[in-house]
C-alpha cells in the first residue's frame, strides 16, 4: 500500500453506553495502538480495558471497550509504531516487494508519529536564531525563567513567591485607595471647618462634623500606612539585580583614577527582604571618606575594595561607597540594608586599575584593561593547588579567564579538581602587551577558556616549563 494520509490519531466524545470507536488508519499489530481517556489521562491496557480488530487493514478497524467510558469523556486512539526494523533481507534471495513496501510504510508512519509529538511541543518562531537551549532539572512549584544570558532555562520564583507578589499588588492598590479616601475626607473636613467659621448659628454643628471627618481621615491614613508597611514587607526575588553597571570611565571614555560611576537600577538587599531602587546615576570617589567614598578608613595602594549600594534608614535614599570586605562591616551609621555591586583594585599610586563591566544582572564579567599579573615563577610539573593571591575577590568569583607568558616554550595545564585539565595552552611566544597578536595566548595552539574555581577560590596548575607567569584577563563574579 501507499501511505496517502497523515492521519494517525482520532478523538471522540463518548455517548452514553458507547463501546465501539473506529480508527481509520492501518496498523500491523494490536499493540500498535494506544487508547487514552481524558478521565483517566493514561494509556489503557489492551485486552483488559479494550480489544482491537482490523489489524492489517488499510482502512483501519475498531477499538471495542470492555466497559463503556462515561458520557462526554474524550477517547483518543493513536498509532504508535515500535522504533524497530525486524526484516532481514538475504543476499540473492527473491526480492520481497511487499515486505519492502511494508518496511517503507512503517518508516513513514514512524515519521508521522514523531511529527505529531513535535506538533504538541512548544517551539520558537521560524525566524528565531535561538538554538541549544538547556533546561534545568525541575524543582517543585517553580516557574521556568530564562537565565541572565538567555541561553538556558532555570527554575525561577515559586508559586508561593508569585502569590505573595500578587498579594503585594493588592495591598498597594488598597493602600492607594485608602490614601485617596483619606485625602477626600481631609478635604471634606476643611470644607466643614470653613462653613463653621462663616455660619455662627451652626458653628458648633460644623465643628463637630469637621472633627468627625478629621477622625475618619486619620483612620484612613492609619489603614493606608498599615497596607504600605505590609506591602514593603513582602519577599523579593532571590538575589535580584537589574542595572547598576559599575564603570571607571568618564563620558568621553577615559578611565578615571579615583571615580567610579554606577548606573540607575534595582536590586534586592543582601537578605533578600527588600527591593531597592535608584532612578539616576551615581558617582563614588575612592579618595573620599564616608557615604560616596570609603565607608571606613582611607584608600591604600595595591589593595582590593568592594563596591556597595546602601539604603538610608530614615528616608530610603540609596547611596553607594567602598568597603574592604564582602559583608560591608564599615556601613555608615544610619544605614542598615546593603548589596555588593562589584569590586576594584588599586595600583602602587592608590589609583583604580582600569576595568570594564559586561552585563547588568547578578552575574557579570569584569574585564581588566591592563593585563594583571596574578602569579609568577610557576614551575611545578604535577598538579599543584594555588590559593587566592589577594588580587582576586575569591568569595564572589565564579570563573576566571587566564593567560600566561613564559621565557621559553612550553605548555600550561589548569584544572579545577587537580585531575582533569579544564584548559591547556602554550605560554611560549606570548606577550602581555595589550593588543599584540599573541597577547597572553599562542594563537597557533589554543584559545582562552573560562575556568571555574573551587568552592574555596583555589585551582590547580602544572607545566613542563621552568618558569611562567599567570595573568588575569577577566573574571565572572556573583554580585
Amino acid at each position: 500500500m501507499t501511505v496517502a494520509s497523515t492521519t494517525q490519531k482520532v478523538s471522540y466524545t463518548a455517548a452514553a453506553g458507547q463501546l465501539i470507536f473506529p480508527y481509520t488508519f492501518k496498523i500491523y499489530a494490536a499493540t500498535d495502538l494506544e487508547v487514552w481517556t481524558l478521565d483517566v489521562n493514561d494509556n489503557l491496557t489492551l485486552e483488559t480495558a479494550y480489544s482491537v480488530d482490523g489489524v492489517g487493514e488499510d482502512s483501519g478497524g475498531n477499538v471495542t471497550f470492555v466497559t463503556a467510558p462515561g458520557v462526554d469523556v474524550t477517547v483518543t486512539i493513536k498509532r504508535v509504531m515500535p522504533l524497530l526494523q525486524s526484516s532481514d533481507y538475504i543476499e540473492n534471495d527473491p526480492f520481497p516487494a511487499e515486505t519492502l513496501e511494508d518496511d517503507l510504510d512503517k518508516r513513514v508512519m514512524i515519521s508521522q508519529q514523531i511529527q505529531e509529538q513535535i506538533g504538541r511541543a512548544p517551539k520558537y518562531g521560524e525566524t528565531s536564531a535561538t538554538t541549544d537551549i538547556s533546561i534545568e532539572d525541575p524543582t517543585a512549584d517553580c516557574f521556568l525563567v530564562y537565565n541572565s544570558t538567555a541561553d538556558g532555562v532555570i527554575n525561577g520564583p515559586t508559586v508561593s513567591d508569585i502569590n505573595e507578589v500578587a498579594a503585594a499588588a493588592g495591598y498597594a492598590t488598597a493602600a492607594s485607595g485608602s490614601a485617596q479616601a483619606a485625602a477626600t475626607s481631609a478635604a471634606n473636613a476643611a470644607t466643614s471647618a470653613s462653613n463653621a467659621s462663616t455660619s455662627a448659628s451652626n458653628s458648633q454643628g460644623y465643628a463637630t462634623d469637621a472633627s468627625g471627618y478629621a477622625t475618619t481621615a486619620s483612620g484612613y491614613m492609619t489603614t493606608a500606612s498599615g497596607y504600605a508597611a505590609e506591602y514593603r514587607a513582602q519577599p523579593v526575588y532571590h538575589d535580584y539585580m537589574n542595572g547598576c553597571i559599575v564603570a571607571n570611565v568618564t563620558l568621553s571614555g577615559v578611565a578615571d583614577d579615583h571615580d567610579l560611576t554606577i548606573s540607575a537600577g534595582q536590586f534586592a538587599d543582601s537578605t533578600n527582604t527588600k527591593l531597592l531602587t535608584t532612578t539616576s546615576g551615581y558617582t563614588i570617589q575612592i579618595d573620599a571618606v564616608g557615604v560616596g567614598g570609603m565607608f571606613s578608613g582611607y584608600v591604600s595602594a595595591n589593595s582590593l575594595y568592594y563596591i556597595f549600594g546602601v539604603e538610608k534608614d530614615a528616608d530610603g535614599t540609596i547611596d553607594f561607597g567602598f568597603d574592604d570586605n564582602t559583608t560591608c562591616t564599615g556601613i555608615p551609621s544610619g544605614y542598615t540594608k546593603y548589596r555588593m555591586m562589584g569590586w576594584c583594585l588599586t595600583d602602587s599610586s592608590s589609583n583604580i586599575i582600569p576595568f570594564e563591566q559586561s552585563g547588568d544582572k547578578d552575574v557579570v564579567e569584569i574585564w581588566m584593561k591592563e593585563r594583571m599579573l596574578t602569579y609568577s615563577a610557576l614551575s611545578e610539573t604535577s598538579y599543584t593547588e594555588l590559593a587566592p593571591d589577594g588580587t582576586l575577590p575569591a568569595p564572589i568569583v565564579e570563573q576566571v579567564l587566564w593567560g600566561a607568558t613564559a621565557a621559553s616554550a612550553d605548555y600550561v595545564h589548569l584544572s579545577t579538581d587537580g585531575v582533569n585539565a579544564k584548559t591547556i595552552f602554550r605560554a611560549a611566544s606570548t606577550t602581555n602587551t595589550v593588543g599584540a597578536i599573541n597577547e597572553l595566548y599562542d594563537i597557533t595552539y589554543a584559545s582562552p577558556c573560562w575556568m571555574p574555581l573551587t568552592t574555596s577560590g583555589t585551582f590547580y596548575y602544572k607545566t613542563n616549563t621552568s618558569n611562567f607567569e599567570l595573568y588575569t584577563r577577566a573574571v565572572r563574579i556573583k554580585r
